[in-house]
């Protein structure tokens, strides 16, 4: 748990000033998805079920 005024002060992405910045550095190093996250997605959406 955290809360805004922290996170404003320590979370180095809430100091990233400039846009384009702030979405290269969100960017990098994502992840790939866990298996089977197109059909849980499709799920949640309501277009499939389990």
């Amino acid at each position: 748990m955290s809360t805004i005024g922290f996170e404003k002060r320590y979370n180095k992405a809430f100091l990233i000033e400039d846009k384009d910045a702030f979405v290269a550095a969100m960017s990098k190093e994502v992840p790939p998805p866990p298996a089977g996250v197109a059909e849980l997605r499709a799920v949640n959406a309501g277009l499939a079920t389990v």
